[in-house]
């Protein structure tokens, strides 16, 4: 009887253990599903952003990669798994669990990288609206006073006929009590503060200012007055940025770049140097290709890459003068990335790394010329346009012209031009004005000026835009929108007439006149027709 009971109780101990295998290969089969469809998800995203830390403390990869693959041992085995995981995840990452650290370290430098690419922006930034604000201050300055001079001298004439005299003196009026409303009291407040102060100062300064860069401006022609193809009226040269802000912002800008030479420094030597990383990536895709290649490695190449590259492109100062990423030492070290060393070019047409420099262009480089034109460019600067169409050539010869990055980017570029010409203003002043109110032919001049500087920058972006294009912004909107008007003021004045006329031929040098003329001239002939 007792051998009876425990016959029954070895069965029923059996039994339990059959269930508990059960439940734990079920148990281990679910675990493995979760895990290997989020791994399958990761591969059909085309991406290896899969964090196996999360995995880790959701219970779906305990202890690291090699650990899930013993856990999972048993059950794999009776599916043929094993081999698959083996095959797939340990041999080429064999000492993924003793580079955890060391790849969290690198991610976590992601924090510290982007705060520097921040304060490089912020830099930039403020490089430009000191410029954009003080043109505004300027224009702001000089048009008050000449507007309300302008508007008391039409007053008059419209009341007096053409009384020339009675018009200079109320123009002059006018602008003696605009000025004197500028000339701001002095206004304590309880501690005994001026604060007008520093309001005063600053009209001051921006008066000195406007009076050096006519200085200038009248030396520099004085110069080039034998040649008259060179010979630039005011306003169409940008003297906009001061010796002080340059300084100030290289300043700050070897601070930035200072910091950024100290993100890798506390690395592991393997991972401190991008020429070491892509080292051993091309190692592994020497000695581990098929892993390499069902890791979908390639599709993770610019993430694993970008850290650094990001760093370097701190110091690619696009609109200003300065390296192309051309010249920097990730572009020359990523250009041969899977090449063999003897130096054969020999490759696979079908290897995807050899997209891996275009995709980081697209990916890192493109980004910051985009900021760049939408936040920092200044397009009446002839040098900073000059500069930005020499990157975006950098970045279209790069780039597939399907990519919507690049599209965005030129809808940008068109943009901040069309802007361009709906903001500027060309006085339309009779001669009769320019005549009675003082500086007011000096400054519809000037505002002549800026309208070319306009004009020749678009006219540079030839080789960029289609002509479709550069026809609307230049000829419809710019010369018959805003200068045409301002040649039929001044038609009375030949010598000013004719003066300006060709300035407007010499800003359409290259495209509509010219020797290497690309643009169809017909439609410029009858305006430039109409100008004469």
């Amino acid at each position: 009887m007792s051998s009876l009971n425990t016959t029954d109780e070895n069965l029923s101990a059996s039994l339990l253990n059959i269930t508990a295998l059960e439940n734990s290969l079920v148990a281990a089969d679910e675990k493995y599903s979760a895990w290997w469809q989020c791994y399958q998800d990761c591969l059909q995203d085309r991406t290896r952003s899969y964090d196996f830390a999360a995995a880790s403390r959701a219970g779906l990869c305990p202890g690291g990669i090699k650990d899930l693959a013993d856990s999972l041992a048993g059950p794999m085995a009776c599916r043929g798994l094993r081999a698959e995981m083996n095959r797939i995840l340990l041999k080429p990452l064999e000492k993924h669990d003793s580079d955890t650290s060391n790849n969290i370290e690198k991610y976590h430098k992601a924090f510290y990288i982007e705060e520097l690419e921040e304060q490089m922006k912020k830099l930039h930034e403020d490089r430009a609206s000191a410029i954009f604000e003080r043109r505004a201050s300027n224009n702001d300055d000089e048009m008050t006073e000449v507007e309300a001079a302008v508007k008391a001298a039409m007053s008059v004439l419209s009341r007096k006929g053409d009384n020339v005299e009675a018009a200079k003196n109320a123009a002059q009026d006018a602008f003696a009590a605009v000025r004197k409303q500028k000339d701001l009291p002095v206004k304590l407040d309880e501690y005994g503060r001026d604060l007008n102060l520093e309001k005063r100062m600053k009209m001051k300064v921006r008066a000195e200012a406007r009076q050096r860069k006519r200085s200038k401006a009248f030396d520099s022609n004085k110069l080039v007055s034998r040649d008259l193809h060179d010979h630039k009226i005011e306003g169409e040269s940008s003297t906009d940025e001061s010796d002080s802000e340059s300084q100030a912002y290289e300043s700050q800008r070897d601070l930035v770049l200072q910091a950024a030479d100290e993100i890798f420094s506390d690395a592991s030597e393997e991972y401190g140097q991008l020429s070491l990383v892509k080292k051993r990536m091309e190692e592994w895709k020497t000695e581990y290709s098929s892993s390499y290649n069902d890791a979908y490695i390639s599709l993770s190449l610019p993430m694993i890459f970008s850290p650094y590259i990001r760093l370097e492109l701190l110091r690619w100062d696009p609109l200003h003068k300065g390296l192309d990423f051309q010249e920097m030492k990730w572009y020359k070290l990523l250009f041969t990335y899977g090449l063999p060393e003897d130096g054969n070019d020999i490759h696979d047409d079908g290897d995807v790394d050899l997209e891996l420099v275009p995709n980081l262009v697209e990916k890192v480089a493109l980004p910051i010329l985009h900021y760049e034109i939408s936040h920092c460019w200044d397009m009446l600067s002839q040098q900073e346009t000059v500069n930005a169409i020499a990157a975006t050539k950098l970045i279209v010869q790069h780039v597939s012209h399907e990519s919507e990055a690049l599209a965005n980017l030129l809808v940008s570029i068109r943009t901040r031009l069309a802007d361009a010409v709906t903001n500027i203003m060309v006085p339309t002043w009779s001669p009769i004005l320019l005549a009675a109110v003082p500086d007011a032919a000096r400054i519809a001049a000037y505002r002549f000026g800026v309208s070319v500087r306009l004009l020749r920058n678009i006219c540079l972006w030839k080789d960029i835009f289609a002509m479709p294009v550069l026809e609307k912004l230049a000829l419809d909107e710019l010369l018959c929108g805003k200068v045409l008007p301002h040649f039929r003021s001044i038609s009375e004045n030949v010598h000013d007439a004719i003066t300006r006329t060709e300035r407007v031929i010499a800003s359409l040098s290259g495209v509509w006149a010219g020797p290497s003329v690309i643009g169809d001239t017909q439609y410029v002939d009858i305006t430039l027709s109409n100008l004469l």
